[in-house]
């Protein structure tokens, strides 16, 4: 939510600005929220290192705090200028607001403190990618990715917080973290490192924290050297409509340092969850506490007797969950095993070979949880991945208009302004570009989809062929005749709605490859040839990356068509022991679909998004091969529509359940699960 004064701030960043520096400023409402789970009133220094508009210190100050230290760092001249003029009128002793970036030695040095009882702060969520370098976002000095990672590794060496082994602890963390990661991640660590001993972490942060690959740093950190208190759920994407993904709010303690991560941990953190009816024009949570003034403080008060034991959850007028911290290092520790920096950070302890990832509400269900009863599907062979990526859609992308025995025509995007064109049949093929051409049972006939991709992957311009004449001979692609050849000058002299040619597009141009006279199978390629097709293009399963409702898998007949990356993509060798019917039937069963409920990504719309990774880490029963054939024939009655939908998924869904708690239990359980995914999934699509 960003405040009125800072929407008529002459210099506030565009939209594509924003999202660039993953600005999305907290808001006063929430702001106070998050101060008063956090004790801010209590804590005698406070600081946001990356403080936006300074929402953060002004919801403290409003819940009551009275520091002797405030302090506030931020990047954005505009952003820092309306935080100065916030606190002009504050009685404060000299806050410290700083203009700067929060990995600079230098800006750091010129705190009153290096140590703070509370660290209060809305990180930034931009991928590493967006930061290419300095100074190209209109008057900001944006760092690096190298450059953050450099500072950051400085500054650990500055704090007094940490001691020599914490400080050679949180180095290995900060060299090691994914370059894939959002800038939250060094954040975190910097934020984290910030806190004294006894002080509280307080941040808003991306749900998606809780089962990403690259968050796995923060989780380890936090389970090392914090104490988490509450994970706030975001449950209707609310707070932040404008990002578009769900975010949750986080209370830690710091804690003398564990000797693990994964030590026996037989305390509980509350997840609690907020829905959107829970907020009125003065508060997060002020419909809870309809007669109060300091509703986020009535709520602190009785979520801190629930973490103490003195009020039961179920007491709470929110809606509340107990989570043992051995849960979530249970879910740490399956997901590091195998990374080299965990082995010189935990030389001692001994791994899990699994990599699943178990959500909290599933493991509450299962009651009792043997690790070993459990899978993932690339142990029984399968491959796991992402569709196509033209990088130029309006141009790759045509929709089929009339197919005759050795052509075909095609229409082109509305930008050619051609009605048609007529290519030969090796030059398209079928393919599933959006959820709109999804079938209505669970089989894709590649002979339904409308759409063609082009692949000129055996031909070529006259005009190419002629230049590269005289290096290239070892292969000869067929001239394009006269229509097509003329099609493909007029697309490589139109521009896109951003006023660029297509063939300069960045996912375009590689494309290009030249001849190579030295080495005879250096064929060249030009700008309309996609790169050879891989099997996660046309696999034999895929589902929705993007669900708006259910979550539902499909068989690539023959695996025939290509598939856009719209589709996360599962595909098997032939010779493999699971195949494909049987993947199916999992994919669709309340088990799997429920537990990505739970631990995919939703988004702002209330959408659910489900990548390679939730699949990846999907927790598969140990089948025997009877067990997998018996799934085999259950999803060929799905594929092949024999029968009702529902029965058969009724019957996948009891063989499954019966497999992981006996038959005794199964009908009773499988009614807990799917009520928990009904619920999960209503509370998605709130508005």
């Amino acid at each position: 939510m960003i405040p009125t004064e800072l929407l008529e701030h002459p210099a506030l960043p565009t939209r594509s600005e924003k999202k660039r520096l993953g600005q999305y400023f907290t808001g006063i409402k929430l702001a106070r929220l998050l101060a008063a789970l956090a004790g801010a009133r209590t804590a005698n220094s406070i600081i946001d290192p990356m403080s936006g508009c300074g929402d953060m210190l002004e919801g403290s100050l409003l819940e009551g705090a009275l520091p002797h230290t405030l302090g506030a760092i931020d990047i954005d001249p505009s952003a820092h200028q309306t935080c100065r003029a916030k606190f002009a009128d504050y009685p404060l002793k000299s806050p410290s607001l700083l203009l700067g970036s929060a990995f600079d030695i230098k800006t750091l040095q010129k705190l009153p403190s290096l140590s703070w009882d509370l660290v209060i702060t809305n990180p930034p969520y931009v991928r590493y990618q967006s930061l290419t370098g300095v100074g190209e976002l209109s008057s900001l000095q944006t760092p690096s990715a190298s450059q953050v990672r450099a500072g950051l590794l400085r500054v650990l060496e500055l704090l007094p917080n940490l001691d020599t082994e914490d400080k050679r602890l949180f180095t290995e963390l900060a060299k090691n973290y994914s370059g894939l990661a959002d800038l939250a991640v060094p954040s975190w660590l910097l934020c984290a490192a910030l806190v004294k001993p006894g002080g509280t972490l307080a941040m808003v942060v991306p749900e998606s924290w809780l089962s990403r690959e690259y968050a796995v740093v923060v989780q380890y950190l936090l389970l090392r050297w914090f104490k988490i208190q509450y994970i706030v759920e975001d449950a209707n994407a609310a707070w932040f409509p404008e990002a578009l993904v769900k975010t949750t709010l986080l209370v830690a303690k710091r804690i003398p340092r564990r000797s693990s991560a994964f030590a026996s941990l037989e305390e509980n953190y509350l997840h609690i969850s907020l829905p959107s009816s829970a907020i009125n024009c003065n508060s997060i949570v002020g419909r809870i506490f309809p007669n109060s003034q300091k509703a986020e403080s009535d709520l602190a008060a009785l979520l801190k007797q629930g973490l103490s034991g003195k009020l039961p959850v179920s007491k709470l007028p929110v809606t509340t969950e107990a989570v043992p911290f051995k849960q979530l290092s249970g879910n740490v520790s399956r997901a590091t095993h195998n990374l080299n920096w965990l082995q010189k950070l935990e030389p001692q302890t001994n791994f899990s070979d699994s990599r699943i990832h178990l959500p909290s509400r599933i493991a509450s269900w299962l009651e009792t949880f043997e690790e070993t009863s459990f899978t993932t599907l690339e142990t029984f062979g399968a491959k796991i991945g992402q569709g196509l990526r033209t990088g130029a859609n309006l141009f790759f992308y045509t929709d089929a208009v009339k197919t005759k025995t050795k052509t075909e025509i095609v229409a082109p995007s509305r930008i050619f302004n051609l009605p048609g064109v007529e290519l030969p049949r090796g030059c398209t093929r079928p393919v599933l570009r959006k959820q709109a051409e999804l079938p209505k049972d669970f089989e894709i006939d590649h002979n339904s989809l409308p759409g063609r991709v082009l692949v000129f992957h055996e031909f070529a311009l006259p005009e190419d062929i002629q230049r590269c004449s005289k290096s290239f001979s070892v292969r000869n692609y067929t001239p394009l005749n006269t229509t097509v050849a003329d099609f493909l000058r007029l697309a490589a002299r139109t521009k896109t709605a951003d006023n660029k040619l297509i063939p300069t597009l960045s996912a375009v141009a590689p494309n290009v490859r030249e001849a190579n006279p030295l080495d005879a199978n250096a064929v060249p390629r030009f700008w309309y040839m996609l790169p050879a097709f891989a099997k996660r293009h046309s696999p034999d399963l895929l589902i929705p990356r993007v669900n708006g409702r259910e979550i539902k898998a499909f068989i690539n007949k023959g695996r025939r068509a290509l598939i856009d990356a719209n589709f996360s993509t599962i595909w098997f060798d032939d010779n493999n022991a699971v195949n494909k019917h049987a993947a199916l039937a999992l994919l669709n069963s309340s088990w799997s679909t429920t537990i990505l409920e739970f631990s995919a990504a939703v988004l702002g719309g209330g959408a659910l998004k489900v990548e390679a990774a939730h699949l990846r880490k999907l927790p598969i029963p140990k089948f025997s091969p009877n067990q997998w054939q018996k799934l085999s024939l259950l999803g060929q009655q799905l594929a092949q529509n024999r029968g009702s939908h529902e029965e058969t998924q009724e019957a996948i869904d009891i063989f499954i359940i019966e497999a992981i708690v006996g038959k005794k239990k199964a009908q009773k359980k499988l009614s807990e699960l799917q009520s928990l995914q009904c619920a999960q999934l209503a509370k998605r699509l709130q508005k």
